[in-house]
């Protein structure tokens, strides 16, 4: 991991270390910019309460890597490809095109004010946040229940 807001404060593990690989899919130079979506198996923890699963993310988009003010070492193709992560999609577009006009990616201040906001206003609860897993284990019985209880919300 490249970068990190707030810092993990935890060893990644063999699964979450491929957050690159999922976040820069095949085919990746056939188009200029896309959102790719995903998640990552659940830390196991010793504690059950303490599992934690990533749902992300990762907005790409392609520049000519000549225009890059602060070049990092692994800038040198011609397309120069670069993920950045949130979890709110069209904010998340917005804020990538902005952070790729600017040409300088050790400039990451924009992203930690768009973590700091989204962590202020926290989501209401929302089935989408959950792995299937996560829920049944999280509310066992109850996982039922809910479910009817959406089935038969108004729409």
């Amino acid at each position: 991991i490249e970068y990190s807001y707030p810092l993990l404060n935890e060893p990644i593990d063999e699964y979450w270390s491929n957050i690159g690989i999922l976040a820069l899919p095949d085919g990746v130079h056939q188009r200029q910019h896309d959102l790719i979506y995903f998640h990552l198996p659940s830390i196991h923890h010793q504690d059950h309460n303490k599992k934690k699963t990533l749902f992300g993310i990762a907005s790409y988009r392609q520049i000519d890597a000549n225009t890059v003010t602060k070049k990092e070492a692994n800038i040198h193709e011609i397309q120069f490809k670069k993920p950045a992560y949130g979890n709110v999609s069209e904010e998340l577009k917005l804020l990538t095109e902005k952070y790729f006009e600017e040409k300088n990616f050790n400039e990451r201040k924009m992203f930690e004010e768009f973590f700091d906001k989204l962590n202020k206003n926290s989501p209401k609860f929302d089935l989408k946040y959950y792995s299937a897993h996560d829920l049944v284990y999280r509310y066992r019985r109850k996982t039922l229940i809910l479910f009817k209880l959406i089935l038969l919300q108004k729409k």
